[in-house]
């Protein structure tokens, strides 16, 4: 495996984490940034940050190996997906400890 496959792969799960605690930021404060929201545009709110999360984090995840899958360098586009979800796994890990470590 390629060190730029490595590189890519682990600055797009970077990437992840850095739009995670975004969007976990975001959902804890909410009701501090947007007050009580008790409508069905609160429930629709949430629905669309969760397949907008969907749809981002799966384009970082698996968005350049299906590039290089469909460029015809399926080797290439296997092991970037497979050292994408290392490193999440790894990165996963991390937080854990981190998390586990601080309580």
């Amino acid at each position: 495996m390629s060190k730029k496959l490595l590189t890519r792969s682990l600055l797009n799960t970077l990437g992840v984490i850095a739009y995670v605690l975004i969007v976990a930021t975001i959902m804890r404060n909410g009701e501090r940034l947007f007050g009580e929201m008790d409508s069905v545009f609160s429930a629709a709110a949430f629905l669309m940050l969760f397949s907008v999360s969907a749809a981002v984090v799966g384009s970082l995840v698996f968005g350049y190996p299906v590039v290089l899958f469909l460029a015809g360098q399926r080797r290439e586009g296997i092991l970037s997906a497979v050292a994408t979800m290392g490193w999440m796994v790894i990165e996963t890990a991390v937080i854990l400890v981190v998390v586990a470590s601080t309580r």
